[in-house]
């Protein structure tokens, strides 16, 4: 599992070094870069405008979004498998 959180990259990432199959990465590009699926679980603005065909090599990839921070149209539209939780 590759992981994006600067919060816990930069303050607990200590608690989490024994779980030997799960990395962080201080760039949201290359957390998501071979990626089937990708869970936004945030809104931090860093997180509301990616464009994901840009920075996930699979073509195949999900997007789970918790926050509700992307349109569901605009998803379809552009072919990307998006599932808005919440709404």
């Amino acid at each position: 599992m590759l992981s994006y959180d600067i919060v816990i990259l930069l303050e607990k990432k200590k608690e989490f070094d024994r779980y030997s199959k799960v990395s962080f990465h201080s760039n949201i590009s290359k957390a998501c870069l071979k990626s089937d699926l990708i869970v936004i679980h945030t809104e931090w603005n860093e997180f509301k405008l990616l464009e994901f065909k840009k920075i996930v090599k699979k073509s195949n990839f999900k997007i789970y979004d918790m926050r509700n921070l992307y349109s569901s149209k605009l998803m379809k539209k552009n072919k990307i498998n998006y599932f808005s939780i919440g709404k």
